[in-house]
């Protein structure tokens, strides 16, 4: 039996003759149209190659699938669904390729996941990487040839489809195990807010290897037969005005963004004149933390170009879930944002304040399948209530490919968060609180307030590292990014910190970095393992 998305492509072509003429993706070069493929093309390009894998033997396997945000890639991966290969899906820059990084990169998937069979890699990444790898089962994608040997596509015997690591994954990635079924309960609940039709046009520079990303750029647009616009991420990153030109120049109504590109894009100066936003429908926010200053700046900055303020959708979301928990709808009639104490909210305790802080709406929540975990580990669903987000949805996958244990019925998301009026806030993470003197502090919501305080002089992130050992162990690391008078900065911080806290962690223990030598990982977060041993080794004071 095909996978279950073969079938909605050909349904969709069986039921209408003429939609093979419509265009399904649309593969920019900057903000050039590079290549182009229709929805009849591009299921004749997975048929041919679907059938190939197959008559060589490849179908149900796992894989290790290179992906970049092209069409080539996209075809790559519904061949694989054609011929029920699960492949776990990773990306690479066509226009960097970094060979030991995806090196080292595949022989960790290899060493810790023994029923992987293959390594699928197309032209340029093969040439590229092949002879760094000491294994045998590299496949050239662009290199299949028919066989003459046949063999019977059998029925999938596994309960999933496709793999996606987790975006927080670090040395040994988290893979989670994704079926189209979960999948498509997925799509149907983000078209409720989206108000998808195949003449919506969506525009993703997303990596392809992120749920946020790919959901947004191949699988939506494609379930509704909608067509999609491919930027590569490089492009976004060389020049992200390129991203504003593309909406206006294509009518795109559909797009998605990361809080941090909403900054970048806010600073841009010249903007043409001609350039008009009218278009978008809908502009979704998510991937990592909504801030509501970065919304409005964004806002003020392209309102005159027409930009509207409904089309902004604050989400959560994550691979665990199968893509969307809940997302921001103005139409829904609930506010954008509540203001509540932020110095209670750093205790763990909700309480509106007209004059506190403000905290993002995520969307609407159903009660049953979005849960608050207490201290004592019982679920709850009352308004106001601090603890961790906890899922039961019909969207929630199987499991992590790492362990083959199913996940429990009710998800633990590591996410702080409560309910209020039936929509869901977050307020940190489970791993940010801190513990000083007996009382847990969230440090993540410090952070932004001395990120805040700070805001004028010029500093970038920032966080809390605790040792194992006593008060006098927490440590709060800062960013620096020109040179300031040290002591008045370590003065500053250490006052916020007193002012929630009632601690007065020692100057010594505030440490100011400059960005070159502040470790992070590839995703761009703090490396905060390595913070840690560079604290306890004495090499940062």
């Amino acid at each position: 039996m095909k996978n279950k998305f073969i079938n909605v492509l050909k349904k969709q072509l069986d039921d209408n003759v003429s939609h093979q003429f419509d265009i399904a993706f649309v593969e920019l070069s900057k903000t050039d149209v590079h290549k182009s493929i229709t929805y009849g093309e591009f299921y004749k390009k997975v048929y041919k190659l679907g059938e190939q894998l197959i008559q060589n033997g490849y179908q149900n396997t796992k894989v290790i699938l290179y992906m970049s945000n092209n069409i080539d890639s996209i075809i790559n991966l519904f061949s694989c669904f054609y011929a029920n290969i699960i492949p776990i899906i990773k990306s690479y820059n066509t226009d960097n390729i970094e060979i030991d990084k995806y090196v080292d990169e595949i022989n960790v998937l290899l060493n810790n996941f023994n029923k992987i069979n293959y390594v699928f890699l197309d032209n340029i990444l093969y040439e590229k990487v092949k002879s760094e790898l000491n294994i045998d089962n590299v496949i050239n994608l662009n290199n299949i040839c028919p066989n003459d040997l046949i063999f019977e596509c059998n029925d999938k015997i596994d309960n999933f489809d496709f793999v996606l690591s987790t975006s927080g994954s670090t040395a040994i990635p988290k893979c989670v195990k994704i079926s189209i079924d979960k999948m498509f309960s997925n799509i149907l609940f983000d078209n409720n807010l989206w108000e998808v039709n195949k003449n919506s046009k969506f525009l993703n520079w997303l990596p392809i290897s992120h749920i946020y990303g790919l959901t947004s750029i191949v699988f939506i647009p494609l379930y509704f037969g909608a067509t999609s616009y491919l930027m590569k991420p490089h492009d976004y990153y060389d020049n992200c005005y390129l991203w504003i030109e593309s909406i206006f120049k294509y009518r795109i109504t559909h797009t998605s963004i990361i809080n941090f590109a909403l900054n970048q894009l806010s600073l841009i100066d010249n903007i043409g004149d001609n350039i008009d936003l009218s278009s978008l429908q809908n502009l979704s926010i998510g991937g990592e933390s909504v801030k509501l200053n970065s919304v409005r700046t964004f806002y003020n900055k392209y309102k005159k170009y027409n930009l509207k303020f409904n089309v902004f959708s604050p989400s959560y979301g994550m691979s665990e879930n199968s893509g969307l928990v809940s997302e921001y709808k103005s139409d829904f009639g609930q506010p954008l944002s509540i203001k509540v104490d932020r110095k209670l909210l750093i205790e763990g305790k909700m309480k509106e304040d007209k004059y506190g802080i403000e905290i993002v709406n995520l969307g609407q929540i159903d009660k049953n399948n979005v849960l608050i975990s207490s201290k004592n580990g019982d679920y709850y669903n009352n308004d106001d209530e601090i603890g961790e987000v906890v899922l039961n949805d019909k969207s929630l996958c199987s499991g992590y490919l790492n362990n083959n244990q199913e996940f429990p019925k009710y998800f633990h998301t590591g996410d702080l968060g409560f309910i209020h009026n039936d929509c869901l806030y977050l307020c940190g993470r489970i791993k940010d609180v801190i513990v000083i003197r007996g009382k847990n502090f969230a440090s993540s919501l410090i952070c932004d307030t001395i990120s805040n305080t700070l805001s004028k002089t010029n500093v970038g992130i920032n966080t809390f590292i605790t040792l194992p050992d006593n008060d006098d162990s927490i440590y709060f690391v800062q960013e620096v990014l020109k040179p300031l008078n040290t002591h008045e900065l370590k003065l500053e911080i250490q006052e916020v910190i007193k002012s929630y806290t009632k601690y007065d962690i020692p100057l010594e223990n505030i440490i100011l970095i400059k960005s070159s030598d502040l470790p992070k990982l590839s995703s761009g977060k703090l490396d905060k393992i390595t913070l840690t041993n560079l604290i306890m080794g004495g090499v940062l004071k």
